[in-house]
Parts: structure tokens; C-alpha cells; sequence
């Protein structure tokens, strides 16, 4: 039997994946990890023993049918997020005769001859897709993943299997979705769906409009010989090399597009033939392995390698990322990018039976796109810091969500003024695990005092901005307004803050984000909903249909009362990458049935100004008797007027979730910053370092 171990749980946003790679590393070649839905396996990231796996089909099989016994037993569901790397019946899942059969029918189209037959159109296309690129820049950042690395490889792979242009989008959907392990149960089980449906149609789309590529060509060989290819292995097929097959190449292009643009030396020394193309390839394909944990492989039979004892029909995942950076094959430097470096040897393309068909043609895709993106654009650079960069949200590749560029040089040099960012930044990347989040007590010198802040800045005309909406589960409208460019954050503002409220530091922000600053319900243009069936779940819903607006992984930045239902929305597996959080005020006392119903008989009655006192002075507490006339004489006293069904809301918040969620911390997976001003309220101020002694923090 496996060794009693503690399992390591796989980041499902892809935060780190070289720093989860050191952490498992100190368990020896081998170790135990947790997959979603409580899964276990073993991640291997030694090179001699994953090589070791590879090598041996008959002790380490592809075929989850035959050797897994979970999977088998059906205690793995159709809503499991990595579903289709084991219900797919493809090459990848086959040992064998079956594999062999099943790779002999596609050797052909794979061949060196054939692909150095490609490279015209290889080259076109990659011209065609650099002069979309130019055409589309504005001096805006632009997403080169979006509109270089990612449409290479899916149009050349579309092409060879001759998938028209009105099916590719819905084809391709669901390969984008089968890497992604932060996705839900339903939104597994409707791809996997979805999914063979798109595939069935395409089959039958060739069928009746054969062609000279390859999904006719397997037709071909079906109806001739049903031996040679099943139903289920041609979808299954068609799933992998239509979805995963363009992955590698995709990951390829991008590290090194990343690491020539911020190795300006590197880039002038290939530009000058002292360094290779090629060794840069390899070197790239070593150190940023484009895959990371891929699944699966299965023990046949018990047995112990690497140290470990590992059980008959245990999970095995190859970490190749890890595997490119093996100290024992590498050195102490495995970690750096030296394209000059003698020994790059890697498996980022696999080894043994299962190594990459498309070997060859990504290669020769790469070898075209890579030198003529840095020959056509010569000054071409990262819009934002590379630590910036966000990673793909999943622990099954190793890139990049987005690369906002500046294919030229920017108009202006654009340093980035530190008072433009001052008390606001987002966190660098550190992963989470299942334990409370990292948190970062910050205590920036101009952020304003106590829960609004320095309101005589923050309230602004927003009436030039975008107005659009989007419905909510239960069919709520919300507002928002979107704007700025760079990685996308989400805004949830807190007790008495509309999109104006927002909008000032939402501009700070858009510098370096594309800003999403929406009104929560109840307020600015959003519509109330039905007050009798509110929850905060209601209100993470609203923040989870904004977040789908985006359609990429994003920030998420809240204030206040705002925090609190981001914090529920982390904890729940509501997608995004990194949350930001300003003083969520988990106060000293609840808010009380009778001023519950006092704001509503206030709201219902159109009494206004009561509504917005009563909210401030008694239930959160943020201004005392002396303050009150102040406060109803400030410039924004008008606007919270305007809020007042929002008050109810918060009220309710502060009702039901009166003391820092400890349990919800532990679930929350992704990094996570709080943040306090120096002169806000002391019961925040206690909250927060309630929260700091549950978590791994780090001081700035």
C-alpha cells in the first residue's frame, strides 16, 4: 500500500506553479497531492523517475478504464473538472496495440517531410496574424497571447483537421475549458456534453463535405474498416488534438516571447547568431515547461520507485514543469534560462510510446512565429511588470492568463509614478492550499481615514463613463462600467459606495488594470431585487456574473461590506486570481432586529436621511453624535440618500456575519491581501489581526 502521507493541495488557479513545484520537491522525488473533489495522487517531479514512468506502459498505464479503480467503480462523476482526461477514449488513454493502432493512423500527416511542406503556410500564416496584430494595436496594451500565441497553433491545427470557421469557436470552447481546473461541477458535466456534441457534428459536417484533411481522412479509414477506428476513439481523437494538442505550442510561444522581451541581452545575442534559435527553443521547452501536472497515469500493479511505495491503481502526475528543473539533471542554476547552457535535456514533449505527435510541427510553428515576431516588431515589450503577470488558472499547463504588449515602444518611456499606485497595489503572486490565505498588513501613508475613506476626493462625476449591465442569478440587473487596459479587477465597493465613489481610485487603478467598477444592489443603476429572499449568496452571485463578463481569470478588489462578500465568494470557489481586500468590518456588535426594521419602515417610507443616519450612526458606527452634523453637512450626503436600500443589505451582513470567518479563510485558495489605514476604525484594525494570527502573512 501507498505510504501514509499528508497530501499537498494542487493550486487550481495556477498562481505559482515553479514555487508549488519547490515545496513538493522537499518530499523527495515523489509526493502526495490532493486533486478537486478530494481526489489523491502522486505528482512525480524527478527527471530520471518520471522518465523511468514513461518508459513503462506495463507498470504505469494511460488507461483509466482498465486501472482506475474510482473511475471504474463510477465514484468519479461527470462533474469532476479533469472528467474528460479520463472519459475521453483517445491515444492518450489507450496502452498498447490500441495506442499503436490508434497513432498509426495519424503518423503520416506528422512526418518531417510533411511538415517542412507546410512551411509556406506556416509562414503566411504567421504573417497574416502579425499584420492582424498591427492593425489592432490603438497604443492601447494588447493581449499578444490573445492575438498571436493562442491563434497560431488553434489555426493551424483547425486547418489540418478542416474545421470551418463557423464551427471553430464552439470546437475550440470546450479544449480551453478542459484545461481549466477552477471550473464547477455543472460547468464540467456540460462540457463534457457539449463537447462530444460539437465533435459528433463536425464528424457528420465532414461526412457529407469531405475535404483534403485529416478528420476526412479518419472517416475514411472508419467506414472502411470499423477495426481501425471507433466511434468513440474518433471523437475522443478529434477531442485531443483539437483541444490539448495546441496547448504545448501555445505555452511555447509565449515563454519565450516573455523571456526575449525582458532578456534584452538574450534577444541581441540571437539577433547576432551568438546564441541559436533553436537553443533557445529548447532551453524554453526546459525551463518554462508548457505543460505542467498532466494527467493521468495509473500503477498496474504495486510497486516502489523514487523511494515511494505507490498502490496498485493510484493517480500518477507527471510535473513536468518540475522535471525541466530538476536540480539532480540541471544543477543549481536549473531554475535560471541559459540558452548557452550544455545540457538542456527535458520531456516537456513526453518520452517513450505517448511522446508528442505534433513534435514536429510545433517546432517548426515556433521556429517561424518566434524570430519573425521579434524581426517585424524589434522594440516590442511587456505593458506591465513581468511578476504581474497572472497565471492560466489551472495546475494542468504552465502560462500565462494574458500578455498585455506595446508592440512599438510606448509614446512616453512611462515610468510608473509610485504615488499613481501608493497604498493600492495588488499582491505578488503567493499561492494558497487549503490554509488561511497570506495576508499583508499595509498601512499606506494616504489612504484615508476610517470606512469612507476622504470623501471630498473620492466622489466623481461618472456620467461620461460606459453604462452596461448584466443580470444576476436571479435576475437582478447590475451595473458597471469597464475601462482601462492591462489584466482585468473587479471592484465590489462597501457600505454607502456606488460606482462614483469608486471611481477615483478605479481611475488609479486602470493604469495598469482594466477596471470592472460595478454598483452593488440597491445602489447607483443597479436594481434592488426582492429584499424578502436577499442572502449574501445573492450578492456573490451578482460578483460571480460580473466576473464571467470579464471571460478570463481576474482581480478581485472590495471595501468594506464589500470584502466580506468577496471573502464569501473566494471561500466558495467563485473564479479569480488574486483578492484584494480594504478593511472588511467585522464588528464588536450586530446589527439589531429592531434597527432592522427601522431601516425598513425608513426605506419603505421614503425617509431618506433617517435611513442613511441610523445605518451610519447605530448599526456600523463609523461617525458619533458630535460627528452626525458634519457628516449630514458633507458634499456627498446627497448620494448616500440615494443608497438607502442599500443600507438594509449591509445591515443584514453585519447581522449574520458578525465575526471574522475563520472556516471560510481556510477554504479560500488564492492570494490574499488585507489591507488597514492607519487612522481607520480599531474593531477593523482587531479584525484584521484576528485574521493575521489564523494566516501565513508577510509584512511590508
Amino acid at each position: 500500500m501507498s505510504e501514509a502521507v499528508c497530501p499537498y493541495t494542487l493550486d487550481p488557479q495556477g498562481t505559482d506553479t515553479h514555487g508549488e513545484t519547490k515545496q513538493l520537491r522537499e518530499q523527495g522525488p515523489i509526493a502526495r497531492v490532493e486533486l478537486p473533489d478530494g481526489v489523491l495522487a502522486w505528482s512525480v517531479h524527478d527527471y530520471e523517475v518520471a522518465r523511468e514512468m514513461m518508459g513503462n506502459q506495463e507498470l504505469f498505464s494511460k488507461n483509466p478504464r482498465r486501472n482506475w479503480p474510482d473511475y471504474i467503480n463510477g465514484k468519479i462523476s461527470n462533474g469532476w473538472p479533469l472528467i474528460t482526461w479520463a472519459a475521453m477514449d483517445t491515444m492518450a488513454t489507450q496502452d498498447g496495440t490500441d495506442h499503436a493502432r490508434l497513432r498509426k493512423l495519424l503518423l503520416k500527416a506528422f512526418t518531417q517531410r510533411r511538415v517542412d511542406s507546410m512551411k509556406p503556410y506556416i509562414e503566411a500564416t504567421v504573417t497574416e496574424l502579425l499584420d492582424k496584430l498591427e492593425a489592432n494595436y490603438s497604443g492601447e496594451p494588447i493581449d499578444l497571447k490573445g492575438h498571436f500565441h493562442m491563434e497560431l497553433p488553434t489555426r493551424l491545427m483547425c486547418d489540418l483537421f478542416g474545421v470551418p470557421e463557423d464551427r471553430r469557436e464552439k470546437v475550440l470552447e470546450g479544449g480551453h475549458k478542459n484545461i481549466d481546473t477552477r471550473i464547477s461541477a455543472e460547468v464540467a458535466e456540460n462540457n463534457l456534453e457539449q463537447w462530444q456534441i460539437a465533435i459528433s457534428e463536425l464528424v457528420q459536417y465532414k461526412r457529407e463535405n469531405p475535404g483534403d484533411d485529416l478528420t476526412t481522412g479518419m472517416i475514411a479509414a472508419m467506414d472502411e474498416d470499423g477495426s481501425r477506428l471507433s466511434d468513440s476513439e474518433m471523437i475522443g481523437t478529434l477531442h485531443l488534438l483539437l483541444g490539448a494538442g495546441s496547448e504545448t505550442l501555445v505555452n511555447a510561444l509565449a515563454h519565450a516571447s516573455v523571456e526575449l522581451m525582458c532578456n534584452r541581452e538574450l534577444l541581441a545575442k540571437v539577433k547576432a547568431g551568438e546564441i541559436s534559435w533553436e537553443d533557445v527553443f529548447e532551453e524554453t521547452l526546459r525551463v518554462e515547461s508548457p505543460v505542467a501536472h498532466l494527467p493521468f497515469r495509473f500503477a498496474t500493479d504495486d510497486v516502489e520507485i523514487g523511494g515511494v511505495k505507490i498502490a496498485k491503481g493510484d493517480v500518477i502526475l507527471i510535473d513536468f514543469a518540475g522535471v525541466g528543473r530538476d536540480p539532480a539533471m540541471h544543477g543549481e542554476t536549473a531554475d535560471g534560462f541559459d540558452a548557452l547552457r550544455e545540457e538542456k535535456t527535458h520531456l516537456s514533449f513526453g518520452h517513450g510510446v505517448h511522446f508528442c505527435l505534433g513534435s514536429r510541427l510545433a517546432k517548426s510553428a515556433w521556429m517561424s512565429g518566434i524570430p519573425t515576431l521579434f524581426e517585424r516588431f524589434p522594440d516590442i515589450e511587456l505593458a506591465i511588470e513581468r511578476d504581474e503577470l497572472v497565471g492560466q488558472g489551472s495546475f494542468v499547463v504552465n502560462g500565462h492568463a494574458t500578455i498585455p504588449v506595446h508592440p512599438y515602444a510606448p509614446p512616453s518611456a512611462r515610468p510608473r509614478s509610485a504615488a499613481n499606485t501608493k497604498g493600492h497595489t495588488m499582491p505578488e503572486a503567493v499561492r494558497g492550499d487549503g490554509t488561511p490565505p497570506d495576508t499583508e498588513d499595509v498601512s499606506p501613508d494616504e489612504t484615508g481615514g476610517g470606512i469612507l475613506g476622504d470623501l471630498d476626493d473620492d466622489y466623481a462625476d461618472i456620467s461620461d463613463l460606459p453604462l452596461e449591465q448584466v443580470r444576476s442569478a436571479d435576475g437582478t440587473s447590475i451595473a458597471y462600467s469597464k475601462f482601462g487596459s492591462g489584466p482585468p479587477v473587479v471592484v465590489v465597493g462597501g457600505g454607502l459606495n456606488d460606482r462614483a465613489m469608486f471611481t477615483p481610485l478605479a481611475t488609479i487603478m486602470s493604469e495598469r488594470f482594466t477596471v470592472y467598477n460595478y454598483d452593488r444592489r440597491g445602489r447607483g443603476d443597479s436594481e434592488w431585487g426582492d429584499p424578502d429572499t436577499w442572502t449574501i449568496q445573492r450578492e456573490v452571485e451578482d460578483l460571480a456574473a460580473v466576473l464571467e463578463v470579464v471571460g478570463e481569470p481576474s482581480h478581485v478588489f472590495a471595501n468594506c461590506t464589500g470584502g466580506m462578500v468577496a471573502i464569501v465568494a473566494a471561500a466558495n470557489g467563485v473564479p479569480m486570481v488574486r483578492l484584494g481586500l480594504y478593511e472588511p468590518p467585522y464588528w464588536s456588535t450586530a446589527t439589531t432586529e429592531k434597527q432592522l426594521a427601522d431601516l425598513r419602515r425608513f426605506i419603505a417610507e421614503g425617509r431618506a436621511e433617517e435611513a442613511v443616519t441610523l445605518f451610519a450612526k447605530d448599526v456600523v458606527g463609523f461617525v458619533d453624535d458630535e460627528s452626525i452634523v458634519h457628516f449630514r453637512s458633507h458634499p456627498a450626503w446627497s448620494a448616500f440618500q440615494t443608497m438607502i436600500k442599500s443600507t438594509y443589505y449591509d445591515a443584514l451582513i453585519n447581522r449574520d456575519h458578525l465575526e471574522v470567518p475563520l472556516e471560510e479563510l481556510h477554504r479560500i485558495t488564492v492570494p490574499t491581501l488585507v489591507m488597514r489605514g492607519d487612522d481607520g476604525q480599531k474593531v477593523i484594525h482587531d479584525a484584521c489581526a484576528r485574521a493575521r494570527r489564523r494566516s501565513r502573512t508577510r509584512n511590508s
